[in-house]
């Protein structure tokens, strides 16, 4: 394929995966789930590997309600008839006239897929998603039922494709790791020189 300026541009290798990323048996209670209203956002984190979390409250896609790992629950959110966000119907979902008290853990598979360089580092990004080809939609589908019922007499996982993402949950209270003790270190000795700085130009 030729660009207007003569040149060969060269094709993308590889085949984007249906489902971008996903969480499994995520804890109800490690999420904070903000108040009830407009706006009112929680926090959903994850986290790959070292890198820093990961919001997903706007994630779109499959979600699976379990009660002590046992399946109690599958919807979907993100659609034209299911609107709205995966944090917002998991909060939805801890109503009293909801599913309330019936679950405690949860499964996600999203759409959307995270930025990972430049000014939109680790944000997820709500850009549209296209349908796919049929193996793709197939493997999705059939991975998503696997990971989410796990059935007996079936040996393997989903086959989602490589570009698809496993995140762990992520919370306040889990230990931090070197790096993070690190980050946090250096931060503080730029709050220090800052504030010395400042101290030494008010005596001057």
């Amino acid at each position: 394929m030729k660009t207007p300026d003569g040149k060969t541009k060269k094709r993308r290798s590889g085949v984007q995966p249906f489902i971008r990323n996903m969480g499994l048996y995520w804890n109800r209670d490690y999420v904070s789930w903000g108040r009830q209203g407009r706006g009112n956002k929680g926090e959903l984190l994850g986290r790959l590997g070292k890198r820093k979390p990961v919001e997903f409250w706007e994630q779109a896609g499959i979600y699976a309600l379990y009660m002590d790992y046992k399946l109690v629950y599958v919807g979907q959110v993100g659609g034209r008839r299911e609107k709205g966000t995966l944090g917002q119907r998991l909060r939805q979902h801890m109503q009293p006239h909801d599913l309330g008290g019936r679950w405690n853990r949860f499964s996600w598979f999203g759409f959307y897929k995270v930025n990972k360089t430049g000014r939109n580092k680790n944000k997820l990004n709500r850009a549209g998603t296209r349908a796919g080809s049929r193996e793709q939609i197939l493997n999705a589908l059939e991975g998503i039922c696997l990971e989410v019922a796990e059935p007996p007499q079936n040996g393997q996982k989903g086959r989602f494709g490589k570009g698809t993402e496993r995140y762990l949950q992520y919370h306040a209270e889990e230990p931090e790791t070197q790096e993070d003790i690190l980050e946090a270190i250096g931060e503080l000795k730029k709050d220090v020189k800052a504030l010395t700085r400042q101290v030494g130009s008010t005596g001057a």
